[in-house]
């Protein structure tokens, strides 16, 4: 059994590609939408924050209903609220990378400027360079962000308190469904309306 066959049996680790991939196709989405409307439909320059708007708008809800469906398999009915949460969760991502990008410096100052300890080149270069290592970097802080926040916050399993441990185990099956395993539990008979 090869190491990558092992690593996507741990549930934690295949949910994390998965969401990746999810996040890749947002990222098609997100451009997809942008060139829609910048080339296609002559989106004037100064109406550039509303395609990135719609753009960002596309891609979330995009990668929410995909990883709704396959990263987390949700079940919950209130589909408003964790559609809600899930944009929510983004746009704190988005502040993050924001944080992130002006933390780390432009090459000139912050973070990496001392963290390397040398120029890169000159200032054009030093700049470019900064700028993709911060966003690389970013992106990879924003992507955990966005992966445990919406592990832990909008698609958050919310079991019965009141039930045994026995009621509330949820099973992962390759036919894509939570089964939420009741056998032998004595409170079920009494508990029948």
């Amino acid at each position: 059994m090869s190491i990558v066959h092992r690593l996507m049996q741990v549930p934690l680790f295949s949910k994390f590609i998965k969401f990746g991939i999810v996040g890749a196709s947002g990222m098609v989405v997100d451009y997809g939408v942008l060139i829609l409307l910048r080339k296609v439909l002559g989106f004037p320059d100064w109406l550039n924050w509303l395609s990135i708007a719609n753009a960002f708008i596309a891609a979330a809800s995009s990668n929410y209903v995909l990883n709704r469906i396959w990263t987390f398999r949700s079940k919950n009915r209130q589909i408003r609220r964790e559609y809600v949460s899930f944009i929510v969760v983004s746009l704190i991502g988005l502040g993050i990378t924001e944080l992130v990008m002006s933390l780390l410096g432009d090459g000139q100052t912050g973070v990496m400027h001392h963290l390397l300890g040398f120029e890169l080149g000159t200032v054009t270069q030093t700049n470019d360079a900064y700028f993709y290592i911060n966003k690389f970097i970013a992106i990879v802080v924003t992507t955990l962000w966005n992966f445990f926040g919406n592990m832990f916050i909008t698609f958050h399993q919310h079991r019965d308190k009141s039930a045994t441990p026995k009621d509330n185990q949820v099973e992962d099956t390759d036919n894509a469904h939570n089964v939420v395993d009741v056998v032998d539990n004595p409170k079920a008979d009494s508990q029948d309306v």
